[in-house]
């Protein structure tokens, strides 16, 4: 009788344990940004858990063969800081150096998560709207005129991410309203193929950046005086973030890259992830928020160009300006969600996992000056995963 006391108590465990780390299923199938139950739990050996996942990143480090790695780690219940160390050297805005989670470093296409939190800036003070047009705001005609601010924050706007032959937006002696213009020209001619808002992913630089050329036209002020005033100044930020068209260089501030020129510290980053986790603070109100981080594709969206599927064969869907990782992917895998991410070419990787309750930045900083390369960013994913594992088996 007593051992059949204790089959039925574990039974209920298991299922009570069930219940709470299974993920809601949505009728539509798409991705919403979901709260609840954290399974992580205060450690009662904090400097036993620093040493070990410092020894896995160390491990890491010399497996993926970088010279520097840095990891921020929170615990999303009470923003307590788990971990913060950097190992080896990187090439800072200073220079070469060691490795330094204050020092501002190129941050790739991690810039993207930023810029979509700047135009949403200008949504909640209603200088523009999710459905504002190409056409309302920049004077496009026709089919590129219907173009919506919400499609672009979600690199789905139907413009091809890397136009083909089209190098406008790299360059340091050009404005992000010649590029926008020179974009409309060539979508009006058919030379740069256009497809219905909302029919594809194609990931790359040309949405956000007709985004970009849309703020600045609402405020009449320059990009980078808005991240100023709309991002680094708000959330009491270094003066040393900001964006160029080319941040290896520092080069280029008339026509910034808003997809992946952005200079940033990972504190700096981490704050802006907090504020995230916070549900937008006094930053950003909680609606829109939630829709960031919420699954941004429709019924009919296919997946044209994404380095998840080329990288990871990972059918990852997005939000405003980050992937919602969903495993196993697909439209069955995005029933549940995992993590909003937003990984950069150099190596960076911030992260919000809702589902293990933490959040935080991976930092690295390789093929900084090389030909562009997915691998930085495929490494940091595997280290990524790794102290996902590590923090999964702890016991807290």
């Amino acid at each position: 009788s007593e051992m059949k006391l204790r089959l039925i108590g574990y039974l209920l465990l298991v299922i009570v344990a069930g219940c709470q780390t299974s993920a809601p299923v949505d009728e539509e199938g798409y991705t919403k940004r979901r709260r609840g139950g954290h399974i992580q739990r205060a450690t009662a050996k904090p400097r036993e858990f620093k040493d070990e996942l410092g020894q896995l990143l160390v491990d890491q480090m010399k497996e993926e063969q970088r010279e520097g790695l840095g990891l921020f780690l929170f615990r999303i219940e009470d923003d307590k800081l788990l971990f913060a160390s950097t190992f080896g050297v990187a090439e800072t805005i200073r220079g070469r150096g060691s490795f330094s989670g204050t020092d501002a470093m190129s941050a790739g296409s991690s810039s993207l998560w930023v810029s979509a939190a700047v135009m949403l800036r200008l949504v909640a003070k209603r200088r523009i709207g999710l459905d504002s047009t190409t056409g309302k705001i920049l004077g496009w005609k026709g089919e590129p005129g219907k173009i919506t601010l919400r499609d672009l924050l979600s690199s789905i706007s139907g413009l091809p991410g890397r136009p083909k032959g089209f190098d406008c937006f790299s360059r340091v002696d050009r404005t992000l309203q010649d590029c926008a213009t020179e974009l409309y020209g060539k979508l009006l001619s058919g030379e740069i193929p256009l497809a219905k808002g909302g029919a594809m992913l194609s990931y790359g630089p040309s949405h956000i950046q007709v985004a970009a050329a849309m703020a600045e036209r609402v405020t009449s002020q320059k990009w980078v005086d808005l991240v100023k005033s709309e991002f680094v100044v708000p959330l009491k930020l270094s003066s040393e973030t900001t964006f160029f068209t080319q941040p290896a260089q520092r080069e280029g501030r008339s026509n910034p890259s808003a997809f992946e020129g952005l200079v940033i510290s990972m504190r700096d980053y981490a704050i802006f992830l907090r504020m995230l986790v916070d549900n937008g603070g006094k930053y950003l109100p909680e609606r829109l928020v939630n829709a960031m981080l919420t699954d941004q594709f429709s019924l009919y969206t296919k997946i044209e160009s994404s380095p998840m599927k080329t990288l990871l064969k990972k059918d990852f869907h997005m939000g405003f300006g980050n992937w919602i990782e969903c495993e196993p992917g697909g439209d069955e895998g995005c029933k549940r969600l995992n993590m909003n991410s937003c990984p950069g070419v150099y190596g960076w990787y911030p992260f919000i996992d809702e589902g293990k309750g933490l959040y935080g930045v991976l930092a690295a900083l390789e093929g900084h000056t090389a030909t562009r390369s997915a691998e930085p960013a495929l490494r940091s994913w595997r280290i990524l995963g790794k102290v996902r594992e590590f923090t999964q088996n702890w016991r807290f």
